[in-house]
């Protein structure tokens, strides 16, 4: 029940390979069975993600954020997946320089 247009982030953090999740129509409980039977399926679509165990051992030595899904709603209501990616850290050390001036 949010204004349009609208953006939503979800981030996957148990999954470090391939995976597939689903697009579903929210809680729909206040609708009869008979109000449900028009919608025919209650799953918009399934995302399968590709590449995802690639990452992972590409960024080995780095730490894992999660995997970002990026969605975009516009004016009409159109569900719009703009991107998926994954999210790494790493720690990068100072090394402290030794002055040449005595």
């Amino acid at each position: 029940m949010a204004p349009y247009p609208q953006r939503k982030v979800i981030t996957f953090n148990r999954y470090n390979d391939d995976f597939a999740f689903y697009i579903n129509y929210g809680d729909l409980s206040f609708l009869s069975q008979d109000d449900l039977s028009v919608f025919g399926s209650l799953n918009l679509t399934t995302v399968k993600l590709s590449g995802v165990g690639d990452s992972f051992q590409k960024h080995a030595d780095a730490e894992s954020k999660g995997i970002k899904a990026h969605f975009n709603m516009d004016e009409s209501g159109v569900l719009l997946l703009d991107r998926v990616e994954s999210v790494f850290e790493t720690i990068v050390e100072e090394k402290e320089e030794e002055s040449t001036l005595t």
